[in-house]
């Protein structure tokens, strides 16, 4: 019983930067690096693409309950492209870079886990 309550605070300790002490590290990182990369949106034509069943033309035969021969159409499932505009923050990748490494760093400082992520 000993054993446990030495390792409570270092199960404690692990766990904060994976938690409630990451988060509010983060969130705080957040809005210090908000203000200092500012979002940079740009509109931007992308290519999506959709799925649709188209009949082949051909058909298969089967027997219903009662015997009947019944034809039944094959499909091909066709990959279908269409346009979309989407906005894209272009500095999102170097002010998130910056979040992470701030709010570890303030994760390793504050709670002394070399772990934090």
């Amino acid at each position: 019983m000993n054993r446990y309550l030495l390792l409570a605070p270092f199960i404690l300790t692990v766990n904060a930067c994976g938690t409630v002490g990451y988060e509010a590290e983060k969130s705080y990182c957040t809005a210090l690096w908000i203000e200092k990369i500012p979002e940079n949106p740009q509109q931007r034509l992308t290519t999506r693409y959709r799925y649709e069943l188209q009949p082949t033309g051909d058909f298969n035969y089967k027997l219903d309950q009662n015997g009947n021969s019944v034809a039944v159409p094959n499909y091909n499932r066709v990959r279908i492209p269409y346009p979309v505009v989407e906005s894209v923050d272009l500095n999102a990748k170097r002010r998130n870079s910056h979040i992470t490494a701030c709010a570890k760093r303030a994760c390793q400082a504050k709670f002394g886990n070399p772990a934090c992520e």
